[in-house]
C-alpha cells in the first residue's frame, strides 16, 4: 500500500508496519511505525529521496535491506528539518535486530 508522505509523493514501500489496521487507500505517516525497502536496482533512490521523504514525514524507522552488500541499514530517530535520521546502524546477515 502507498504511504502519503506529501501532497505529491506517494511511495510504495516493500513493507510497512502500522500502529493499527486501516482501510485507507493512502496511509498517512503518523500511522507508520516502520518502513522496509529491499533494494538492489533501487538502492540509490531508497538511500536518497525515499529516505529523505520518510525522515521529513517523521516516520520513526526506515530500514534498507541492501541486497547487493548483503546487509541491513537501520535508520532511526528522524530529524524532520534536516530530512535525515540521527541514528544509523549497519547490520550484517547474522545480526539480530528488532524495531
Amino acid at each position: 500500500m502507498p504511504v502519503r508522505l506529501t501532497a505529491r509523493d506517494l511511495p510504495e514501500p516493500d513493507f510497512i508496519l502500522l500502529r493499527r489496521l486501516t482501510e485507507q487507500r493512502d496511509i498517512r505517516p503518523k500511522e507508520v511505525l516502520l518502513v522496509i525497502d529491499a533494494s538492489d536496482s533501487t538502492l540509490a533512490m531508497d538511500k536518497g529521496r525515499e529516505l529523505q521523504m520518510s525522515a521529513a514525514a517523521g516516520i520513526p524507522e526506515y530500514w534498507i535491506v541492501n541486497l547487493g552488500e548483503n546487509r541491513l541499514e537501520v535508520h532511526r530517530s528522524p530529524d524532520i528539518k534536516a530530512e535525515t535520521y540521527k541514528d544509523i546502524s549497519i547490520h550484517q546477515r547474522d545480526s539480530v535486530i528488532s524495531p
